[in-house]
């Protein structure tokens, strides 16, 4: 594996990405990705979610974004748009 931004092999994998929250900043939560299956409900929404983690170049500093769960998310999606 290499970056793709300068080509270097320094990349930090596993990274998590948190959202700081609440009195001054103490309370900590990984950053999820999701949707809803049904967007236009009231109530019950019934939201598909993961937790969002990333790549690192230990040289430049670039930052590629995955989804720990893709499959979950595109079986949501599919169920939305019926396709």
């Amino acid at each position: 594996m290499t970056c793709q931004k300068c080509g270097s092999d320094a990349l930090i994998t596993g990274v998590r990405l948190f959202d700081r929250s609440g009195e001054a900043g103490m309370t900590k939560t990984d950053l999820t990705v999701g949707l809803y299956k049904d967007p236009y409900a009231v109530i019950f929404k019934e939201e598909v979610s993961t937790p969002i983690y990333g790549r690192v170049c230990g040289s430049c500093g670039y930052l590629e974004l995955y989804a720990a769960d893709p499959a979950e998310l595109l079986a949501a999606a599919r169920e939305v748009t019926g396709r």
